[in-house]
């Protein structure tokens, strides 16, 4: 029984851990670029492209899941013992992009329906797809935190992939908004007060690992931890500005419940501004000087940069800012230009990889 519940752990995390400090697999990265992409489209002037790349993004969370069904047998067959097993918090955390590539799904399925861009979208449909991601946000989160809870000495090793669980809960907070006028109306009240905790959850989560980062670089630096994940704790800041910002346009309360969800979409709006500034530069001296474009492009700086623009044309509209609106625009054509760099850069690397010899 031990074996089965540490292979399951090995397996369906795809990051089986030596080394804590070692970094892990994001297994729906590319989904979340690719979703994300897809939701920025719109708001960049680009309507052409949001059913080609949500359309894509749902190719590959099936083709994503599929293949590691097919590969990774243990989970499927152990349940119960994967739910039980809870290894190192760094070994969980990667796993988190699959409730948030589901989460951005979910979103982009509501908002394209509300559109009015496609005449028949089986609800259903949605409703699918937000019950796929709640039910994945909570068994990841549950896994996460009962790793941190029995293992209190590993907070001393928090990485960059930490910040995807809060993510987690806040991107369900995105898609159950979101996902609301697609459902009955006896459902609207209790899938408010669902987002509602869920993104308060998430607001202060974040802050929680983002002091417990801080206290982490400052005494010891990034050590031995993976770069690019570190692009989430932008991301993470402007999707939980994006969160409240859409529990602020959604979810009736009194004036001063409203007063503090705007100036806490606020705060992480600006801390994301912030952060922007040193992951940028920190990010183009790694991949210049020691990445040297020799491996396969991450997908955080795509993905965490679709969630920093959300968050900020989030806070625009929350305060009616343009700064905030340009710099969301701003974020929107960068993501789609990321997600090109590194689509095309891995395909060209895989082809690279399977030419034949010619010499």
């Amino acid at each position: 029984m031990k074996h089965a519940m540490r292979e399951a752990v090995r397996t369906i995390d795809s990051s089986a851990p030596s080394q804590p400090e070692r970094g892990h697999a994001l297994p729906y990265g590319p989904v979340m670029a690719t979703a994300g992409s897809a939701v920025l489209a719109g708001p960049c002037g680009l309507h052409v492209l949001t059913l080609p790349l949500l359309a894509l993004a749902i190719v590959q969370a099936i083709w994503i899941a599929a293949s590691g069904a097919a590969k990774f047998q243990t989970p499927w067959r152990h349940p119960v013992a994967w739910l039980a097993a809870i290894d190192h918090p760094n070994a969980h955390s990667g796993v988190h992009t699959v409730p948030l590539g589901l989460a951005i799904i979910a979103g982009a399925l509501a908002g394209f329906a509300a559109s009015g861009h496609w005449l028949v979208l089986p609800q259903p449909m949605i409703w699918g797809a937000l019950a796929l991601t709640w039910i994945a946000t909570l068994v990841c989160v549950a896994r996460c935190t009962a790793a941190w809870i029995i293992r209190p000495d590993t907070w001393q090793d928090v990485e960059g992939a930490w910040f995807l669980v809060p993510a987690a809960a806040l991107g369900a907070t995105v898609a159950t908004v979101d996902a609301v006028p697609s459902t009955p109306v006896e459902w609207h009240v209790a899938l408010d007060m669902l987002a509602l905790v869920a993104g308060i959850l998430g607001w202060f989560g974040y802050w929680i690992i983002a002091v417990t980062a801080a206290r982490r670089i400052h005494r010891r630096g990034f050590g031995s931890t993976p770069r690019a994940p570190w692009w989430i704790a932008m991301g993470c800041a402007g999707l939980a500005a994006a969160a409240l910002g859409r529990l602020l346009d959604a979810t009736p309360s009194p004036p001063a419940a409203q007063l503090a969800l705007k100036v806490g979409s606020l705060v992480v709006a600006i801390t994301a501004v912030v952060l922007m500034i040193p992951v940028a530069i920190l990010g183009a001296r790694f991949l210049l000087r020691d990445c040297q474009f020799r491996e396969r492009a991450a997908w955080p700086p795509t993905f965490s940069t679709a969630v920093f623009a959300l968050g900020c044309l989030a806070a625009g509209s929350a305060w009616d800012s343009n700064t905030f609106r340009v710099l969301g625009l701003a974020g929107g054509f960068a993501t789609l230009g990321l997600w090109a760099v590194t689509l095309c850069w891995n395909l060209s690397r895989e082809l690279r990889r399977h030419a034949p010899d010619m010499s």
